[in-house]
C-alpha cells in the first residue's frame, strides 16, 4: 500500500486544474495496471492545519505549495470489482 500526496504550487494560476488531473491520472494508471486506487481529499484538511505545518517543514514542502488530495495505492485483496453499468439516455445531442 502506498499513499501518494499531491501538491500544487498556489503561484500557478491552474495549480488545482494541474494537481486534480494528476491524481487522476494516477488513478487511471493503476487502474490499468491492476491495482487498487483511491482519490482521499482528507489529506487537504490536514496541510491546512498546524500540525500540517509541522509536516510540511519535516518533508520539506515549501509554504506555497498546497495539498489538494492525495492517491491510495494498492493490491486489490481478491477479485476487480466489475464496473456500474452505464445508465442511457443521460446524455442529449444537440446538433
Amino acid at each position: 500500500p502506498t499513499i501518494i500526496l499531491v501538491f500544487g504550487d498556489e503561484d500557478i494560476k491552474t495549480y488545482i486544474k494541474d494537481a486534480s488531473t494528476a491524481i487522476e491520472n494516477m488513478h487511471l494508471a493503476a487502474t490499468s495496471l491492476n491495482l487498487g486506487a483511491c482519490w482521499i481529499n482528507c489529506a487537504q484538511d490536514l496541510f491546512d492545519s498546524e500540525k500540517g505545518d509541522y509536516i510540511r517543514e519535516k518533508i520539506q514542502i515549501p509554504s506555497q505549495y498546497r495539498c489538494i488530495g492525495s492517491l491510495a495505492v494498492g493490491y486489490i485483496d481478491g477479485e476487480c470489482p466489475e464496473a456500474k453499468p452505464r445508465r442511457d439516455n443521460i446524455v442529449k445531442i444537440i446538433k
